[in-house]
């Protein structure tokens, strides 16, 4: 299953590090998402796109012990890293190597979906998130942040790690059936489901 070779920045204890330091500079973000989304406890979560894990635990303490995350990611190094923090945390966390395409949920089973930046590394993000809405309740909540203008991602003074990460990434997408402004056509996707 494992597709370690896919990721464009690697699944290496460095890209650990530096996708922890993302986490914690985007993590009020992803928090004011969840309190919008009404996040709590009891409830079942998935976090698609789960990468090692730093978002998936913080959910993990939202829904408590009454509740459960489901993180699902396709690299397996990730994922064990994911049950790393399960085990040493005895959180609710239900750790999943899959592709978005192969992952089975069933009908009505999520109460909530957190997905960052996972969308725009897939050639089909409108059938997944068709998926992903059947698998919602009816009153359930997706927080979805993404890419809307990469090209905006700038440092001054320039950061000569950030710079090479931005230029690996647009080579990826050149090379690729990706969109890495992806944000920018949600509205329309979720229109058309």
């Amino acid at each position: 299953m494992s597709k370690e070779n896919t990721y464009i920045l690697g699944t290496n204890k460095e890209e650990l590090t530096r996708l922890e330091v993302q986490h914690k500079v985007w993590s009020s973000e992803a928090k004011r998402g969840w309190d919008l989304a009404k996040f709590k406890t009891g409830q079942t979560i998935l976090d698609l796109g789960c990468g090692p894990g730093y978002c998936t635990e913080e959910l993990a303490r939202i829904v408590g012990k009454t509740g459960k995350v489901i993180g699902v990611d396709r690299s397996d190094i990730f994922i064990s890293h994911l049950n790393q923090i399960k085990q040493s945390t005895q959180l609710s966390i239900e750790a999943r190597l899959s592709d978005f395409d192969t992952l089975l949920l069933d009908p009505d089973s999520l109460d909530g979906v957190y997905c960052r930046w996972a969308l725009a590394w897939i050639s089909n993000p409108k059938e997944i998130l068709s998926k992903i809405k059947d698998a919602l309740k009816p009153k359930g909540k997706m927080v979805i942040h993404e890419y809307f203008n990469f090209s905006t991602h700038q440092t001054s003074p320039e950061r000569p790690a950030l710079k090479k990460a931005i230029a690996t990434a647009f080579k990826s997408f050149q090379d690729s059936d990706f969109e890495i402004n992806v944000g920018s056509y949600l509205a329309q996707y979720f229109e058309e489901l």
